[in-house]
């Protein structure tokens, strides 16, 4: 069984993830590139919201492709370029809001990084994923 969890023991997540999740040997996993936010038809988002969209649509995609559904991500790591980093409130809940769109009450675990830059100027950021099913 995978176990997601937020010990009471350390400070409650100050975003949308999970401290923790364990993983049972016996587990399949799926590795996901990090993906950009571009749709399957070759369409680059042209604002940060809609590359955030297509990013978190395609990780959904492979893992369907997997065999898995969105529940089994247990991992994503999310590279921003510095020069797009969404900044005040508003601009988080836009993206908070459409991770909720997107994922439901799935949290997964959670790393995000503020890099200078991607292999392509018009890339705003990527996200890559791990999965797990029993």
């Amino acid at each position: 069984m995978i176990v997601f969890r937020n010990p009471v023991t350390v400070a409650p997540p100050i975003g949308r993830y999970t401290h923790s999740v364990s993983i049972p040997p016996n587990a399949r996993l799926l590795l996901i590139s990090g993906q950009i936010g571009m749709s399957p038809e070759g369409l680059l988002g042209i604002t940060y919201e809609e590359q955030w969209r297509y990013a978190l649509q395609n990780i959904i995609l492979n893992v369907e492709a997997g065999g898995m559904s969105l529940t089994d991500i247990v991992k994503c790591t999310v590279l921003i370029v510095e020069r797009f980093r969404p900044i005040g409130d508003d601009a988080r809940a836009r993206v908070t809001a459409i991770s909720k769109e997107i994922l439901g009450d799935h949290v997964p675990t959670w790393t995000t990084h503020i890099i200078p830059d991607l292999v392509r100027p018009d890339l705003m950021l990527e996200i890559e994923a791990i999965a797990a099913a029993v």
